[in-house]
């Protein structure tokens, strides 16, 4: 049975390219969260009490399963 061909430099060049995208996308979230956060305590600085406190995601109770008796 004949070896197959492997292509090991197409296989790093796909490698470097896939590291660098990657790079960008980390450094592009890195920037974005920055100007988030600097918006946020820009906002919070001037409006102190401005922003309502919210609840965790799941934090209510859920009614499904309990038996409500009612005489």
């Amino acid at each position: 049975m004949p070896k197959r061909f492997v292509d090991k430099e197409r296989i790093d060049r796909a490698d470097r390219v896939a590291r660098l995208v990657l790079e960008a996308e980390r450094q592009h979230r890195e920037v974005k969260t920055a100007r988030l956060r600097a918006e946020r305590l820009a906002f919070e600085g001037s409006n102190p009490k401005a922003l309502p406190q919210t609840r965790k995601p799941g934090s209510q109770k859920s009614s499904i399963g309990k038996t409500v008796e009612v005489d």
